[in-house]
């Protein structure tokens, strides 16, 4: 995510980006009022431990096995929950204007409109009572996301494994900016090794005639060209000098479609976006592991953490302001000279 690339060509991916995104005319958050800072994942921690504590846990504390293999997890609907594929998340707690939804701006800065302030004594949400003439960001659509519950450390017990982990999505480099910058055990865990739709663009606008990508790839890249959804080993190789991955964990029907018949779909493991809210995080680390062990692992998992208290009392949901603006509606590029 923070590579030293041609600016030039940088901008010129940026452009192709844009061009898939939602017509609107309305701007960005100004930055001066968006919160940056690190939001506590202590639930999600207590999730884990109790699930590695639990009977349940199918493998011990260490798995000398796993030190060196590569594993490349996608973001939405993989790691993270999100408001628009995953209305349920909404239902937690006191639902839409659960005072612990943790949010994204310094409302305080945020003028209030005339009307919104009466609004604000009936209970209304902050986003929803500020001036939108004044904020015109704010007439996007309220979204929220949250990690799948356990998941982020068991990705950081992963780690702990010696795993190299690379997150990859089709998501604008801004939002993961802001999201890393939440969830802070994102840059923890991945460290740079963060690739978001504006690098992948930018590789396809330096790879068009792809003469230095395997035959294999390549033929994936024919089937579906420039698509944000084709996480072929040669585009880590580009950015991160990592020319090949163990396993890839992705909820995309797309990625799925392009990898079949191909040697790659022995790598990729698929994931069920529509999982509600649940152990499904901690099924997908096991998953993980399997695949990079070459083995199944015994196990029965059931909802870990909620004997002690329910799932909506310790999971962290924050508002995102940045997924309707930079969305992207198709996966496919159409790149500029």
């Amino acid at each position: 995510m923070n590579f030293d690339l041609d600016p030039h060509l940088d901008s010129l991916a940026e452009t192709s980006l844009a061009q898939l995104r939602r017509p609107t005319t309305l701007p960005l958050p100004e930055k001066q009022f968006v919160d940056y800072s690190p939001v506590s994942m202590a639930g999600d921690r207590q999730i884990w431990e109790t699930f590695l504590q639990s009977s349940s846990c199918p493998f011990q504390q260490e798995i000398p096995e796993l030190a060196g293999k590569v594993a490349v997890f996608d973001l939405d609907e993989t790691i993270l929950m999100n408001s628009f594929i995953s209305p349920e998340i909404w239902e937690l707690g006191d639902g839409y204007t659960d005072k612990t939804i943790v949010p994204a701006f310094y409302y305080s800065m945020l003028q209030s409109s005339l009307k919104g302030r009466f609004q604000k004594l009936l209970g209304r949400t902050h986003y929803d009572t500020k001036n939108t003439k004044r904020h015109p960001f704010l007439q996007q659509p309220r979204h929220i996301v949250m990690c799948r519950p356990g998941m982020l450390y068991g990705l950081n017990w992963l780690k702990n494994q010696g795993v190299v982990l690379i997150l990859a999505t089709a998501s604008a480099r801004e939002r993961v900016q802001y999201l890393s910058h939440r969830f802070a055990m994102f840059r923890e865990i991945f460290e740079d090794r963060i690739i978001t739709a504006n690098e992948i663009a930018y590789f396809y606008g330096q790879n068009r005639e792809m003469s230095e990508i395997s035959m294999v790839e390549k033929n994936i890249l024919l089937q579906r060209p420039q698509s944000l959804a084709a996480k072929v080993p040669a585009i880590f190789n580009f950015f991160l000098k990592i020319n090949d991955y163990d396993v890839l964990v992705d909820d995309s029907q797309t990625t799925t479609k392009i990898f079949k018949n191909t040697p790659l779909t022995e790598k990729l493991l698929p994931i069920k976006s529509d999982q509600a809210v649940s152990s499904y995080g901690l099924k997908i680390i096991i998953k993980t592991v399997e695949r990079l062990l070459g083995r199944s692992l015994n196990t029965s998992i059931k909802n870990h953490g909620s004997q002690q208290q329910p799932w909506r009392d310790i999971i962290t949901r924050v508002e995102d302001p940045y997924y309707w603006p930079l969305c992207h509606m198709s996966d496919q590029l159409k790149l500029n000279d």
